[in-house]
């Protein structure tokens, strides 16, 4: 095997599924950097593969849910 160069190694936060990708790779879009901040302010990066990150955005979409629900109860008083 020759030199190979502009390597990148993704590892995924949850699952810790790893994939090793070159400069440019299509499937690079399988891979997601997401964000979250936790209920006493502090903000995180994670890394996540595609099947993480299909659960990751059911996870989010209930829990945006859960707060429309919750805003929704304070204006009835």
């Amino acid at each position: 095997m020759g030199k190979i160069t502009n390597l990148t190694q993704m590892e995924c936060d949850r699952c810790e599924a790893k994939e090793v990708l070159t400069q440019g790779a299509p499937n690079t879009s399988y891979w997601h950097d997401v964000q979250r901040t936790s209920s006493d302010g502090v903000t995180v990066e994670r890394l996540l593969c595609d099947d993480c990150y299909k659960s990751y955005v059911q996870l989010v979409s209930n829990q945006d849910a859960e707060f429309e629900a919750f805003m929704e109860e304070g204006s009835w008083s």
